[in-house]
């Protein structure tokens, strides 16, 4: 039996979580999390949006993802969300 990675995963196999890594840095505030579901029932499309404000900022930064389950949503908005972060 071998197992495959989906392949809109945001994650590649070497680095770490997008969300750990965003829950694990110092600089930044609680996150504030949604998500929301459409489409027909056999194919649900799941988009999960990230806010926080950064650790001496007044903007609240935030990003959106998009996936085929609740996890890959969530992971996209958090790889998203660093993308932004280290544009900065």
């Amino acid at each position: 039996m071998s197992i495959h990675r989906a392949a809109d995963s945001p994650q590649r196999p070497t680095e770490h979580h997008p969300v750990s890594v965003l829950n694990e840095q110092g600089r930044i505030s609680p996150l504030e999390w949604n998500m929301v579901s459409g489409g027909p029932p056999h194919a649900l499309a799941f988009t999960s949006t990230v806010a926080m404000r950064p650790a001496g900022g007044e903007r609240v930064v935030s990003a959106s993802g998009t996936g085929a389950s609740k996890a890959v949503a969530r992971a996209a908005a958090a790889a998203a969300l660093l993308t932004e972060l280290d544009a900065r």
